[in-house]
């Protein structure tokens, strides 16, 4: 589960974006994070998959560049992910491959990729086939696994809120980017009573 998100110079964000705290939902085992469009939702789950899998969610045409076009060079480009799995803290920063313009003199300068693993009370791993083993070990899905069980489609996603009658809590956006609406991130009661609920019946 995750528990901090950190964005910097990644998809449509220049900056620095203030860390997304998902502990005040700590409580809860499954939270929705929904709201209008251009709220920024995709953003989250493009940076905790490129994290977690140096990919995102499949909304880029082109992977092999995430930064923000318009970010200063001066800003580095990454994703640090802060996350617990069965009982234990975690952490993934990783920055991807981009360019940019050198801080002194002219010309145009690489950034390769770069990925460090943090285990509470462990080594630190940083060879990024290393991070990746490590991630798929860990976790025990591949990147489409996670895909499928970590977003849900957006007409799953309005019957969960709608249908389930889930109490929600907002998370500000105007936080995240001022310009941004607001996005909702909503906890769910048990497991089973959701699936119930959210089952799309096959066509006929």
């Amino acid at each position: 589960k995750p528990t901090k998100l950190i964005i910097s110079a990644f998809g449509p964000y220049p900056g620095l974006m203030p860390a997304i705290d998902f502990e005040k939902f700590d409580d809860q085992g499954f939270f929705l994070i929904t709201g209008d469009t251009g709220a920024g939702k995709t953003t989250i789950f493009d940076a905790v998959c490129f994290a977690l899998y140096g990919k995102t969610s499949g909304t880029y045409k082109d992977e092999d560049y995430l930064r923000c076009e318009t970010a200063d060079p001066g800003i580095e480009s990454f994703v640090d992910l802060y996350f617990t799995h069965q009982g234990k803290n975690y952490r993934i920063y990783r920055k991807p491959y981009y360019t940019r313009e050198k801080l002194r003199g002219s010309g145009i300068t690489e950034s390769v990729e770069k990925a460090v693993f943090y285990e509470e009370g462990g080594r630190s791993i940083e060879k990024l086939t290393d991070v990746n083993k490590k991630i798929h070990e860990l976790l025990g899905l591949d990147l489409d696994q996670f895909r499928q069980v970590a977003v849900l489609a957006q007409g799953l996603a309005r019957r969960l809120a709608t249908e389930a009658h889930i109490p929600c809590y907002c998370y500000e956006a105007a936080a995240f980017k001022p310009e941004r609406k607001n996005l909702a991130v909503c906890r769910a009661g048990e497991y089973e009573a959701l699936a119930e609920k959210l089952t799309v019946p096959e066509k006929q």
